[in-house]
């Protein structure tokens, strides 16, 4: 998705995937991750950005995490990089406010908690691990519409889940951003547009087929992340459901028909 929508006006990535996965451009580095052989660039880098994760699974399947981040990290410093490493806003896990970085982390699935795992794996001078929210088009509830009719939490206010979102095209200048900045990064940031954004209003605009369903108590109203850090570094307009779907859409999504 974020070979699709990278801005124009941004530098071009070079692009990694692993042997047997479909070319993501006519330059990009085929390397398998975990295996012996070291990648060396023939270009200068200034970030090395770790994308690569695990998202269900066993025990050693999830820490797989952690050493994924692990060998982006050692690659970015071999070359003299920063490295940016994928996190994920589970850490928090469900906590109620705005959420800053420097938040007690309290992760409530085992996914989360091997990002959180993996962030303290991790941390170093040229580390930044990059707490995301929803990312429209591979999140949830992007993904059960590409399968069909889906069915959204309701709460007792009548309102559904309301979650920090950004679009691929965002998150590829975020990306871009914090590679070429040369401002000190922090350790952590929370990467998303500001406001929150319904689950129901994007189903709505995206045309998908969609109901009601009782939210059970372990569901979570609000998450919602504190991005003036972000913000200091570049920024984003208010998300909206409209933006978050056009974004998906250019990134390749489609709901199911």
């Amino acid at each position: 998705m974020l070979a699709r929508v990278w801005p124009e006006d941004m530098p071009a990535p070079l692009w990694q995937r692993r042997a047997g996965a479909a070319p993501i451009a006519s330059d990009d580095i085929v390397w398998e991750i975990l295996g012996d052989a070291e990648m060396a660039p023939q270009h200068p880098v200034s970030a090395v950005i770790v994308l690569a994760g695990v998202l269900h699974g066993t025990p050693e399947a999830l820490h797989q995490n952690t050493t994924l981040a692990q060998a982006g990290c050692k690659l970015a410093k071999q070359l003299g990089a920063k490295a940016l490493v994928a996190s994920s806003q589970a850490v928090y896990g469900r906590q109620s406010g705005v959420l800053a970085e420097t938040q007690t982390l309290t992760p409530a699935t085992p996914y989360g908690q091997a990002k959180l795992d993996m962030e303290q794996a991790v941390s170093g001078p040229d580390v930044t691990c990059l707490r995301i929210g929803n990312v429209a088009g591979s999140d949830g509830l992007f993904q059960a519409m590409t399968r069909g009719p889906v069915k959204i939490d309701q709460f007792p206010d009548g309102q559904g889940p309301r979650r920090m979102m950004i679009g691929p095209r965002d998150l590829g200048r975020v990306l871009s951003c914090l590679s070429q900045t040369q401002t000190p990064l922090s350790k952590v940031l929370n990467i998303a547009r500001p406001d929150l954004v319904a689950m129901d209003a994007m189903a709505q605009e995206a045309g998908a087929t969609w109901q009601w369903q009782p939210a059970p108590d372990t569901a979570l109203p609000v998450l919602a992340m504190d991005v003036s850090a972000l913000a200091a570094h570049i920024a984003l307009p208010p998300a909206t459901a409209a933006d978050m779907v056009a974004q998906a859409r250019a990134g390749g999504w489609c709901a199911a028909t």
